[in-house]
């Protein structure tokens, strides 16, 4: 039996177990317990919206049942889109590294020793608000009802029946909705034990040890080590993205057992379903159908209030309840006062010279053109030195306007959490660089040895790589980070140049005041070997991980 939102408190028994930390049981009446103090705390604030940027698992369930159950509205969004948001929320749950809109409320979040209240039931008709960024970049409200994130949790459980009997540990977080149904709803309705903390790394797969469903991204699922332990593994879900075949048949490979997928969209909620993603078709989901023509993208389905939907991709039906996923409808930017269609800008490319890309529109030097960014592990051909030649022959194929202007290429294009090309770090590609004088100073440096080397220091908020990014909370942009591992690569090593970007992960922003300590390693003068390095940051008297990665550096002239 499926347990209600109203029920997650009360039904059940106290003693199930909700989360197991480093083996260590949470169970329901110990959350209950939490949830119960923030809810009395809640209580005697003002507000009517309460933003919640918490990506700690536990504390993020403490605080969304506390809120809904306080007749508040959720709104989630990471800690610098929440910042950002319009109209703000009228209080925030206290959140590291998460800043709080100007004029709003903060409501510590820890657990202490206040007076608890007793829970009234959650009302079906509860709404969350979640935020998708749309074609535009700016952040859209999206709202949701709890009736319907029920029925959401009860599709799953019959597209996935395998899920009732494991427990559930999970690389994305729960700020979106592929987070949200599928690490928070789906394990309470289905009473499942959830692994925390999250899986940050590939390798922290060693720390799941009993059967269990891996709740993941393309982004995680590419970078799987065979050598890390993974006996427990009983069920692989990947969304938010495409997997692709190769990757695909790696991770079957490797855990001997295909990884599912899901589509969907925040506005939607799940649509279809594959049984092994990166190979076959999309199943519809289970009371979800076409409204006339599929290739019109509009569904019925039972996740929304008004029982239709439009799907934001175009598809290609296969059968009755089968379809094949073609890219966005509609991905328009305006250059110079003209229409321009990135699909159609990444399609020509794609079909002339069998270039996998990503494009946007950027604005360098005062001029705003199409940048394009290049993934050289699908694009073998490609050649940097050529790019005046692509230009050209481009300009025969497209308008003037949609022809890119600037280009740069990666080994691997960057994805988030979630899988999705990482855009915000595709940008930063594309932004000039700051100078010399405005690198931090170094407080403390281990000796260069083996290859090896840490760096501390503070991030100043002068430094310029904060302008702009972002006004509301200042974090230091992907651009900088492979800026100062190539610097501080040529202070130890020779002068560097960065070649190529192999890999980099993005787990904690890295804000104005921060202390960081920056790892290098495999670094040797001749820059024959991929270099490794880290970024951790200091924060609550323990270092934590903000970024990774692997960079090809080359000799600089």
């Amino acid at each position: 039996m499926l347990l209600k939102t109203s029920d997650w408190m009360n039904g059940g028994s106290p003693d199930d177990v909700l989360f197991l930390l480093r083996d260590t049981p949470i169970t329901r009446s110990e959350i209950r317990r939490r949830v119960s103090v923030l809810a009395a705390r809640l209580s005697v604030v003002p507000c009517r919206t309460v933003g919640i940027a918490e990506r700690d698992p536990v504390k993020f369930l403490t605080e969304l049942i506390a809120t809904l159950a306080s007749r508040r509205t959720p709104v989630l969004a990471g800690g610098n889109r929440l910042a950002s948001l319009e109209p703000a929320p009228d209080a925030v749950w206290a959140a590291e590294g998460a800043a709080a809109p100007a004029g709003s409320a903060v409501i510590p979040s820890e657990d202490g020793g206040d007076a608890a209240m007793d829970l009234p039931p959650i009302s079906p008709d509860a709404e969350l608000l979640l935020f998708t960024s749309g074609t535009t970049g700016k952040p859209k409200p999206v709202r949701k009802i709890v009736r319907l994130l029920d029925r959401e949790a009860e599709m799953v459980s019959e597209i996935f029946p395998d899920l009732r009997r494991l427990a559930v540990a999970s690389s994305v977080d729960p700020l979106h909705l592929y987070g949200l149904t599928f690490t928070v709803w789906v394990p309470m309705a289905l009473g499942l034990t959830r692994i925390v903390p999250r899986l940050e790394v590939p390798e922290d797969l060693a720390s799941v040890t009993v059967p269990s469903a891996i709740i993941s991204s393309p982004t995680f699922l590419r970078y799987l080590d065979p050598a890390v332990p993974h006996d427990a593994v009983r069920f692989i879900l990947s969304a938010g993205g495409k997997l692709g075949s190769e990757a695909g048949a790696r991770v079957k490979e490797i855990f001997g057992i295909p990884a599912s997928g899901i589509y969907g969209s925040t506005e939607t909620g799940v649509v279809a379903f594959t049984r092994e993603a990166g190979r076959g078709d999309a199943e519809l989901a289970p009371g979800v159908s076409f409204i006339g023509d599929p290739r019109d993208g509009r569904i019925r389905t039972p996740l929304t209030e008004t029982g239709e939907a439009s799907l934001d991709d175009r598809i290609e039906p296969i059968g009755p309840r089968t379809f094949r996923l073609l890219g966005r409808r509609d991905r328009i930017v305006k250059i110079a006062e003209e229409r321009v269609s990135l699909d159609e800008i990444e399609k020509t490319v794609l079909g002339r010279y069998d270039f996998h890309t990503v494009t946007l529109a950027v604005t360098l030097k005062g001029r705003q053109a199409i940048g394009i960014a290049v993934d050289q592990s699908r694009s073998p051909e490609y050649d940097p030195t050529r790019v005046r030649q692509y230009e050209r022959e481009l300009r025969k194929l497209l308008k003037p306007a949609a022809v890119p202007r600037f280009w740069r290429s990666l080994a691997v294009l960057p994805q988030n959490t979630q899988g999705k090309t990482d855009m915000d770090a595709v940008r930063s590609l594309f932004e000039e660089t700051m100078t010399t004088e405005l690198l931090p100073k170094i407080k403390e440096s281990t000796p260069f040895e083996n290859g090896k080397v840490s760096v501390t220091f503070d991030l100043e908020p002068e430094l310029g790589w904060f302008k702009g990014h972002f006004d509301a909370q200042p974090i230091l942009p992907g651009v900088a980070q492979l800026e100062l591992v190539t610097r501080f690569a040529s202070q130890f090593a020779g002068p560097a140049a960065l070649k190529e970007v192999v890999q980099m992960k993005f787990t904690t922003p890295m804000t104005p005041g921060d202390t960081v300590r920056l790892t290098l390693a495999s670094l040797d003068p001749e820059f024959s070997a991929n270099v490794k390095f880290d970024y951790q940051v200091y924060r609550n008297g323990s270092w934590r991980l903000a970024s990774i990665g692997r960079l090809k550096l080359c000799k600089a002239a």
